[in-house]
């Protein structure tokens, strides 16, 4: 998956996403920055993809990058 950054720059970004019965977790790491970043977000039982792209865009806010690019 690859993100753009606000700065117009593109990198490759690695998620790793789980979702729970009652949280759905979300890491994510830039190959150019060796912190990973997590993130947690509610799990949606009724339909669980839900749940995760909402995790996504969180996660990509919480990094300063904007999930829809």
């Amino acid at each position: 998956m690859f993100l753009k950054a606000k700065s117009e720059r593109t990198y490759p970004l690695r998620i790793g996403i789980d979702v729970g019965g009652t949280f759905t977790d979300l890491v994510a790491m830039d190959e150019g920055d060796s912190a990973p970043v997590a993130f947690k977000t509610p799990t949606t039982p009724a339909d669980p993809s839900d749940g995760v792209l909402n995790g996504i865009d969180g996660l990509a806010s919480s990094m300063g990058l904007d999930a829809g690019e």
